[in-house]
Parts: structure tokens; C-alpha cells; sequence
């Protein structure tokens, strides 16, 4: 007779990846992205605006901040070990494998700074209300789902706030288009 016992679930193999991966990882000092847990999924395509999307996710368990996207699994892995590498060369190491990873905020100075603009700025800008997002220095108008080419920002936001934003419309940097528009209006910008 088999014991009736509950299939495992994705947490608990993810568990026990992360466990297998930090026993492992004392045997070297040096990782790479091999070393780590890694979780493949494929991504739905709701529409057809969403079928240029990347079809896969690479993602480590323990460390969901660190993934990789691609077309295929082999992209969203060469994409995650790229991710990984990034991070050690700001940060200097990396962590230990199987350890979790806290979510880490880029800072928000400057949007808060310009709370008020940023509340002006979002609905007609970015279609979206700000109390609605998560605004970081490093957000970027493109992190949202607009329907703009970097010169239709441009123009959007010389007609709504009378700023030339033409040298940043391309990287969309929220807090430098903010700091643009508040300067604008402090005169210190023609």
C-alpha cells in the first residue's frame, strides 16, 4: 500500500534546489551562474502586443530580482549569467548560492523631491496614475506600457510643460525629465 502523502510543490523543490545549491557552494569561492538554482519559465502571451515579448524567463529562486529573459531558454539563461555578472562588478561579490537575496530599491530622491510634478506628470505623460507605481530615480518612462516613440515623448512633454526634453526622451529617465521640467519652471532653463 502507498502512503497517501501530497505531491510536492513548486516551493518545496524550489527549497531544496536553493538547500543543494548552498551545501554546494562551499567546495568553491569563485560562482558563476551555474552554480545557482535556476527556475525557466515560459511566458503567456495575452495579446498581440505581447507576442514580441521574450517567450522565457530565467530566474533564481532565493534571488527573484535576478533574471534573464529571452526568446528561447538558452537567451534567458546567457541574459541572466550577463545580470550576474553586472551585479558582481558593482557589488564586488556575489552571494552565497542558495542564500535569499532581499529585494533591493534604487533610491527615490529625486522623484520624491518633485512628488507634486511627478503626480502632474504621469497622467498625461505615461497614461497612469502615480499613486498606482513604484517610481524609483532609475524608473524610466519605458518601463511602462506607453505607446510612445522616444520623439513622441519629446514632443508630449514640450506641449504639456513647455520643456525640451529631446537629449533624454531616448532613456526616458523619470527623475531627469522631472529635474528638467522643475528647472524649466525655476527659469534656470530656457
Amino acid at each position: 500500500m502507498v502512503p497517501d502523502c501530497a505531491p510536492y510543490t513548486l516551493r518545496d523543490v524550489n527549497y531544496l534546489r536553493r538547500l543543494l545549491a548552498y551545501v554546494l557552494s562551499f567546495r568553491k569561492k569563485d560562482w558563476s551562474v551555474r552554480d545557482y538554482p535556476i527556475r525557466f519559465r515560459r511566458q503567456r502571451v495575452e495579446s498581440r502586443r505581447d507576442a514580441s515579448h521574450p517567450k522565457w524567463l530565467a530566474q533564481i529562486p532565493g534571488w527573484w530580482a535576478m533574471t534573464g529573459i529571452g526568446d528561447t531558454r538558452e537567451e534567458a539563461l546567457r541574459e541572466l549569467e550577463q545580470s550576474i555578472d553586472g551585479y558582481r562588478e558593482r557589488k564586488g561579490a556575489l552571494p552565497r548560492p542558495g542564500t535569499e537575496v532581499p529585494m533591493e530599491f534604487a533610491p527615490f530622491e529625486v522623484v520624491s523631491r518633485h512628488e507634486d510634478l511627478a503626480r502632474e506628470f504621469f497622467s498625461p505623460i505615461v497614461g497612469m496614475d502615480y499613486d498606482d507605481c513604484l517610481i524609483t530615480d532609475e524608473s524610466s518612462v519605458w518601463d511602462f506600457p506607453v505607446e510612445l516613440s522616444a520623439n513622441d515623448l519629446a514632443r508630449k512633454v514640450l506641449l504639456v510643460f513647455g520643456t525640451d526634453i529631446g537629449d533624454l526622451a531616448e532613456n526616458g529617465n523619470i527623475a531627469a525629465i522631472l529635474e528638467r521640467i522643475a528647472a524649466h519652471r525655476r527659469g534656470e532653463v530656457p
